[in-house]
C-alpha cells in the first residue's frame, strides 16, 4: 500500500525525537533538549494520526462499493444487512433453498445454493444487488433490491380506501381475515374465510389458508393459531386471492372492522397488480356501536357472549359467522325501531334544511338513497339516520355542534371542540361548533366512520 507523505515525515519526527531522548545523557542542555524531543515526537504522532484516520475512511469508502461473498447461513432467519435501514434476510431448508424478503416484502425462493454476493447500492443508485450461485452449473442469478423510500413506488404503499355503505341488504358475503400482523404494508394475509347469504339465509361457504413464502410469527401463531406447518401446502396470496374475488363477484360485504380487513385486501391486490374491490362494504364495528350501547366494547369475542354464540374465536369461518349474526341482530332491531318506511317525512326549518343537505350529500356518496334515510328530532338534536350509521346535530339557540363519534384527540380543526356529555359518549364522542353547514364537509370521514 502506497504512503502517503503526512505518514513518512511523521515517522520521520518520532523516530527523531526519540533519537534527541537518548542525547539527553550526553547534553550539557538536557532539559531544552528534553522539550523539543518531545515537540518532534507530538508533531510527529499527530501526522500519524491524521494520516490513519484519513486512511481508514479510503478503506470504508472503497469498501462501499465492493463485492462482499457471504458463506450460506447454516441457522433460519438469518438476517445480513445491506445498509443501516434494509435487509434481506434468508432461510434455508434441507434442500439448500432459499427464501429472500426484502424491505418491501417480496419474497423469492433460490435452490441449489452454493454462494451469495451481496453488492451495496452506489451512492446514485437507488438498488442494491443480490447475486445468488446455484450449484448446477455455477448459474447466477441476480436479484435487485428497491432500497428506496416507502412512498417512492406507489405499488406497494397501503391502500385504505374502499366502497363504505350505510345500506341493510338482504343478500351479501361476510368475510373475515387472518394474517401475520397489524400493518398491511409488510405483513401478509394467511387465511380468507366468507360465509355467502341469500335472502338472510347462509348458502355457501368459502375457506382457504395463504402461505405467505416467509416466517410467520410466533406472535400471530399464539393468537390465532396458524403456523407455518398450517400453511405449508397450502395456496400463495395470488391463487387464494384469485378465488376470493371469484367467490365475492359483485355481492355486497360486511366486515367486522372493515377498515383492517379490506386495507389488507386493496394492499394485497394492488401489490398483485389486480384491480381493487369497488363492492359495498358494510362495517359491523360502526352498526354494533350504534345499536348495543351497553357493551364495554365491541370486540367479535364480547359480541358473541352478548348474542349467546357458543363457537371459537380467531378463526376466519367462526368470526364470520359471529359477524353475520350480529349484522342480522342489528337489522332486524333497526327495522323495529324505525320500521320500514325511512323517509324523509320530518318537518324541518329552513336553518335545519341547510345543514341536512350537507349530511345527505355525504350519505349518498356511500351509495344510501333518500328512500333509506330516516331524519327526526330527538332530546333537542337533529338526528339523520341511513343504514348503519348516525349523525346528530344540535341547532338550538344557545348551542350549534355536529357531534362525532370520535375521541377529541383524533379531531384535527381549528373549530371549537369540546367532549360530549355522559348521554353523547363522553370521552369517545366530540362536539365541534361548526359556524357554516358547508363545514360538515370537512369531518365526512368521521361521519362515515
Amino acid at each position: 500500500m502506497k504512503k502517503s507523505k503526512k505518514f513518512i515525515v511523521g515517522v520521520v519526527l518520532v523516530i527523531v525525537g526519540i533519537i534527541g531522548l537518548f542525547g539527553i545523557f550526553t547534553s550539557s542542555d538536557k532539559i531544552s533538549l528534553l522539550i523539543g524531543s518531545l515537540i518532534i515526537i507530538v508533531i510527529g504522532a499527530i501526522l500519524l494520526i491524521f494520516d490513519y484516520n484519513n486512511s481508514k475512511k479510503e478503506i470504508i469508502d472503497s469498501t462501499k462499493h465492493e463485492e462482499n461473498i457471504i458463506n450460506i447461513p447454516t441457522s433460519p432467519n438469518n438476517q445480513i444487512k445491506i445498509n443501516s435501514s434494509h435487509t434481506v434476510e434468508f432461510q434455508l431448508n434441507n434442500q439448500d433453498t432459499i427464501q429472500t424478503n426484502n424491505s418491501n416484502n417480496e419474497t423469492a425462493t433460490h435452490t441449489n445454493i452454493n454462494e451469495i454476493k451481496i453488492m451495496p447500492a452506489k451512492q446514485e443508485e437507488s438498488c442494491s444487488k443480490i447475486e445468488i450461485v446455484t450449484k448446477k452449473e455455477n448459474v447466477k442469478e441476480n436479484i435487485n433490491i428497491n432500497t428506496m423510500s416507502e412512498n417512492a413506488n406507489l405499488r406497494y404503499s397501503v391502500i385504505k380506501d374502499y366502497n363504505r355503505t350505510g345500506a341493510f341488504p338482504n343478500s351479501f358475503i361476510v368475510f373475515d381475515l387472518e394474517t401475520t400482523g397489524l400493518n398491511p404494508e409488510n405483513n401478509q394475509i394467511i387465511e380468507i374465510g366468507a360465509i355467502k347469504y341469500i335472502d338472510g339465509i347462509e348458502q355457501e361457504r368459502f375457506h382457504t389458508y395463504v402461505n405467505p413464502e416467509f416466517h410467520i410469527p410466533e406472535e400471530a401463531t399464539r393468537i390465532n393459531g396458524i403456523s407455518d406447518k398450517t400453511v405449508k401446502d397450502a395456496p400463495n396470496i395470488h391463487k387464494a386471492i384469485k378465488m376470493f374475488l371469484d367467490f365475492i363477484n359483485d355481492s355486497y360485504l360486511i366486515a367486522h372492522n372493515a377498515r383492517f380487513d379490506m386495507s389488507f385486501v386493496q394492499t394485497q391486490l394492488n401489490q398483485l397488480s389486480f384491480n381493487l374491490i369497488d363492492n359495498k362494504v358494510i362495517d359491523t364495528l360502526s352498526l354494533s356501536r350504534q345499536e348495543l350501547n351497553d357493551l364495554p366494547n365491541y370486540k367479535l369475542i364480547t359480541i358473541k357472549k352478548y348474542l349467546n354464540i357458543e363457537i371459537g374465536s380467531h378463526n376466519a369461518l367462526d368470526d364470520c359467522y359471529v359477524t353475520a349474526q350480529l349484522y342480522l341482530y342489528c337489522r332486524n332491531k333497526y327495522e323495529f325501531k324505525y320500521g320500514v318506511k325511512t323517509q324523509l317525512n320530518t318537518v324541518l326549518t329552513d336553518d335545519e334544511q341547510a345543514w341536512l343537505k350537507e349530511l345527505i350529500e355525504i350519505y349518498k356518496n356511500l351509495g344510501i338513497e333518500e328512500s333509506e334515510m330516516h331524519v327526526y328530532h330527538a332530546s333537542g338534536y337533529l338526528v339523520i339516520n341511513g343504514g348503519c350509521r348516525t349523525t346528530r346535530i344540535k341547532l338550538s339557540k344557545k348551542m350549534r355542534y355536529l357531534l362525532l363519534h370520535a375521541p377529541i384527540s383524533k379531531i384535527k380543526t381549528e373549530l371549537k371542540c369540546t367532549e360530549g356529555c355522559q348521554s353523547e359518549g363522553g370521552a369517545e364522542a366530540t362536539r365541534v361548533f361548526i359556524q357554516h353547514p358547508e363545514q360538515i364537509q370537512y369531518f365526512k370521514d368521521f361521519i362515515l366512520h
